[in-house]
């Protein structure tokens, strides 16, 4: 599950390479909401509930977190998006400012996103250069954009926001 993957980066764990990067308020320890279709026993339970409290997926509505679900590609850079933006930086900018040759079947939510996920360099289009943003994303995908963000933020690719100093 892709929150669970994104809960590991902000994890104590896993702090030694973001502790001066990641804004407290991007910690959650007791996320309030609940979905029904999460059971508190599931492994994913705390970082479902965790994506919620901190803005990074708000579920498919009110109650349902959706977890069996696939995501796609543009889910996936989304989610990822707003939790950068919940630490409170900003990557820098290594990747291509071109525009996708599908860009018009990305979802209105997903396109500033998308956009941004090519600019830092952590996910890229086809050899056709199209996105694909409704396939699912593949598990070899999903890890090589954790990688990206491990290895900016590890390397100091990024800066703070002026909203968290």
């Amino acid at each position: 599950m892709f929150v669970t993957m994104l809960r590991r980066v902000d994890a104590p764990e896993t702090h030694f390479l973001v502790r001066e990067a990641v804004h407290p308020a991007a910690r959650v320890s007791a996320p309030q909401a609940a979905f029904q279709d999460v059971p508190q026993s599931a492994y994913f339970a705390g970082p479902a509930l965790w994506a919620s409290a901190i803005g990074v997926s708000k579920g498919v509505d009110a109650d349902r977190f959706a977890p069996n679900d696939p995501i796609t590609r543009q889910q996936a850079v989304t989610m990822l998006w707003r939790y950068v933006d919940a630490l409170g930086i900003c990557l820098s900018e290594t990747g291509s400012d071109r525009e996708y040759a599908d860009r018009d079947q990305i979802a209105p939510y997903a396109v500033e996103a998308v956009a941004w996920a090519r600019r830092t360099g952590l996910m890229s289009g086809d050899d056709a250069n199209r996105f694909r943003p409704k396939d699912e994303i593949t598990r070899a995908e999903a890890a090589k954009i954790m990688w990206m963000l491990y290895a900016a933020l590890y390397e100091g690719r990024f800066t703070r926001t002026e909203q968290y100093g």
